[in-house]
C-alpha cells in the first residue's frame, strides 16, 4: 500500500500536478491500493473513496503557526498512525517534507519550493519571511537525510540541489512536470499556422502570464510592461491570472485601475478555463526570477504561443535557447521581441511552431505518473 501526503498542495501549480497524478491513481487498475492526504477543499472533495484509493481530507492552516502545528500532526502522529494500521510499503510526499522515519517504506519528496535551495532568492527575502524559510530548510535539510530519493523538476534544479546538497548526489532524480490530461485533443493540429492567420487579422493582441502572485513571480514587470505599452499607444492587452485575497493581490489590481493600464486579470481560474485563453492569446510572457520547473511554460508552449521570458537558467532549461529571451528585467527589451513578432508574420509563425514542437519533450500525465511509481516501487 502506498500513502501519499498532498495535505499542503494548495496553491495552483502544486494542486493541478497532485490532481493528475490522483486521477491516474484512480484509473490505474494494475497499481497497488492508495492512501491520499489530501486538502479538506472542492477540487479534492471531488474524488470519492474506492476499493482501492481511500482519501483523508485535512483542514487547512489559517496562519503560519497553524501551518506548522498541522506539518508536525501530518508527519509526527497521523502519517505513524496510518502506516501502523495499514501495510505501508512507500510514501510520496509532494510538499518538499517528509520527516516521520517510517522504518521499512521507501520514501520520496517532491522539491517544488525555490526559497529552499535557491540563496539569491532567499538572501532577497524581507526579515520575517527569511526567518520562515529559514524553518523550511531546516525541516528539508533532516528530510533529505530521511529519504531514499529527492525529486526535482528540472535540470536547473538538479543542479542548485547538488550545489547545496553535494553529499546526496545520489539520491536526485529528474522528473519533468506533465501536460495537463485536461488539455489533450484541445489543440488543433494546424495551430501554429491558424495563429498566423489570426495574428494577421487582429486589432488588439493579448499576451498572457498565467502565475499566483508571489514576490519571485515578478508583476511588477508586468506593471512597468502595461505601462510602457501604454505609453507607446501600442495594441498590446496584458491577462494575468490574480487572485485578490492572496497578499499583494488587491493592491496589484488597484494599481492596474489606477494608472488605467491595458491589464485584464481574469483570476485564477481552473486548468480547464485556461484552455480557452491560451487558445485565444497570441503570445506568452514568464517573467519569474526563480522557478522548481514552471507549468505555464510548457502549457503555452503547447498551444504554440511564442513564449517570452528573461534568459535564466530556470526558463532556459524549459524552454530552451531558443532566442526570444529578453534582457532580464527590461521591458523595453521584452516589448521590442513581442512587437517584433507582431510586425513578421513569418518570424511570429517561427516562434509559435518553435513552442509547439519543444512542449513534446515533456511527458504526458499517465507516463509522468509511471514514473513516480517506478521509484516508489523500487
Amino acid at each position: 500500500m502506498k500513502l501519499i501526503n498532498f495535505s499542503n498542495q494548495l496553491a495552483a501549480g502544486p494542486k493541478n500536478i497532485s490532481l493528475n497524478f490522483i486521477k491516474n491513481a484512480l484509473s490505474d487498475p494494475l497499481s497497488e491500493d492508495f492512501i491520499f492526504l489530501v486538502p479538506d477543499i472542492k477540487e479534492y472533495k471531488a474524488f470519492n473513496d474506492t476499493e482501492r484509493v481511500t482519501f483523508i481530507h485535512i483542514s487547512e492552516g489559517s496562519n503560519v503557526l497553524s501551518k506548522i502545528r498541522k506539518a508536525i500532526y501530518i508527519n509526527f502522529f497521523l502519517m505513524r498512525q496510518v502506516s501502523k494500521k495499514k501495510q505501508i510499503k512507500s510514501v510520496l510526499a509532494f510538499g518538499n517534507f517528509l520527516l516521520n522515519k517510517l522504518k521499512g517504506a521507501t520514501k520520496v519528496v517532491l522539491l517544488h519550493h525555490p526559497y529552499i535551495v535557491d540563496d539569491v532568492l532567499f538572501n532577497e527575502l524581507p526579515f520575517i519571511q527569511r526567518n520562515i524559510e529559514l524553518i523550511k530548510r531546516f525541516a528539508f535539510k533532516y528530510t533529505v537525510s530521511n529519504v531514499d530519493k529527492v525529486v526535482v523538476q528540472s535540470d536547473y534544479m538538479k543542479k542548485l540541489f547538488v550545489k547545496k546538497y553535494p553529499r546526496h548526489e545520489s539520491k536526485v532524480e529528474v522528473i519533468f512536470n506533465p501536460v495537463s490530461e485536461c488539455f489533450n485533443l484541445q489543440r488543433n493540429k494546424n495551430e501554429s499556422k491558424l495563429k498566423t492567420e489570426e495574428l494577421e487579422r487582429k486589432g488588439v493582441y493579448k499576451i498572457i502570464y498565467v502565475s499566483r502572485l508571489y514576490p519571485h513571480k515578478n508583476h511588477e514587470f508586468i506593471l512597468r510592461l502595461g505601462a510602457y505599452i501604454k505609453s507607446k499607444n501600442a495594441p498590446f492587452e496584458l491577462l494575468v491570472t490574480i487572485n485578490p485575497e492572496i497578499a499583494g493581490g488587491s493592491e496589484f489590481l488597484q494599481s492596474v485601475e489606477d494608472s488605467e493600464l491595458p491589464i485584464i486579470n481574469i483570476g485564477e481560474i481552473a486548468q480547464e478555463e485556461l484552455i480557452a485563453y491560451y487558445k485565444n492569446c497570441n503570445f506568452a510572457v514568464f517573467p519569474s526570477y526563480s522557478e522548481t520547473f514552471g507549468n505555464p511554460l510548457i502549457e503555452a508552449m503547447y498551444f504554440s504561443l511564442p513564449l517570452i521570458t528573461p534568459k535564466k537558467d530556470y526558463s532556459v532549461a524549459i524552454v530552451g535557447d531558443y532566442g526570444l529571451h529578453y534582457k532580464e528585467d527590461s521591458v523595453e527589451s521584452c516589448f521590442s521581441i513581442i512587437n517584433s513578432l507582431r510586425l513578421n508574420p513569418e518570424e511570429y509563425k517561427s516562434a509559435s511552431e518553435y513552442s509547439y514542437e519543444r512542449s513534446k519533450i515533456f511527458p504526458n500525465s499517465s507516463s509522468w505518473y509511471k514514473q513516480y511509481l517506478v521509484l516508489l516501487e523500487k
